[in-house]
């Protein structure tokens, strides 16, 4: 029979103990599951996310400007409202851009070309010209949808205080697109959800399907709905499902930024 005994813990064991409690309580523990690789922690209806505690965000998917056969005026005259969007945002609110070449379908969004009905003997016409247009896009593309992204965070105490500045920011950023000439649009929960589940799902293109009523009300995160099979990542490189990624960033500050890279930065982002 082993005798125990009252062995006092050395100041390294406590200290190794105190960090498996703290990361245990935080949450960054090892992960367990692909859905919990992804971050963020509520998905709202009307397009807001709560990415942690204090954080909060929207996404608006905006259509391309043809900058580079647009005539030297016009480019230069494309060029100032892009810095005045760039220089719209403060310190106080982090943004990024996101540029995805998913397959058709996978979007989120509507991949069709439709012509409306109107009930007369150009009714046929208008159906085959649609579906002439549909084709020349899916080849033209090697059957990908591109689509262009912007989302901005802002910090807040909680979703009621981060919803009235974020819809502001909204309303102000579309209309800096409209003002460009962009056709852009807001993204609401089940869009982005949509949105996500095309990109953790490219291997597999398995359709989105999804209603908030078939969430339990105490668990609104909406994730469960669409998770990939599995995912990891190492460093620059990641995996999902049978998919791999590498990811590359740069910075590119508005104010110390020369032009030339701004204007080649552009016409990257608008071919």
């Amino acid at each position: 029979m082993l005798k125990a005994t009252n062995r006092k813990l050395t100041g390294s064991e406590k200290r190794q103990i105190k960090a498996v409690i703290r990361r245990a309580r935080s949450g960054h523990g090892n992960r367990v599951s692909a859905q919990q690789t992804i971050p963020y922690q509520r998905m709202y209806p009307d397009g807001v996310c709560r990415v942690d505690v204090n954080r909060y965000n929207k996404t608006i998917q905006f259509q391309d400007i043809n900058y580079q056969l647009s005539e030297n005026e016009d480019k230069d005259a494309i060029f100032g409202s892009w810095c005045e969007f760039i220089n719209y945002f403060d310190s106080s609110v982090s943004f990024e851009f996101s540029f995805l070449n998913l397959e058709n379908g996978q979007s989120g969004g509507d991949d069709r070309i439709e012509m409306t009905a109107r009930q007369d003997d150009f009714d046929g016409i208008r159906e085959e010209y649609a579906q002439m247009l549909q084709n020349q896009l899916a080849r033209g593309n090697n059957g990908l949808h591109k689509t262009k992204y912007l989302t901005f965070t802002i910090e807040a105490d909680s979703v009621r205080n981060a919803k009235p500045r974020l819809e502001r920011i909204e309303a102000e950023l579309l209309g800096n697109f409209k003002r460009m000439g962009v056709h852009a649009q807001a993204l609401d929960g089940k869009a982005r959800l949509a949105l996500l589940h095309g990109i953790f799902h490219m291997d597999t293109k398995e359709p989105f399907a999804f209603d908030w009523d078939w969430l339990h009300p105490g668990c609104l995160r909406g994730t469960s709905s669409r998770p990939p099979r599995s995912s990891s990542r190492t460093g620059a490189r990641s995996e999902s499902g049978r998919s791999f990624a590498a990811r590359r960033s740069c910075r590119l500050p508005p104010p110390t930024c020369p032009t030339g890279r701004w204007k080649r930065f552009w016409r990257w982002t608008a071919a």
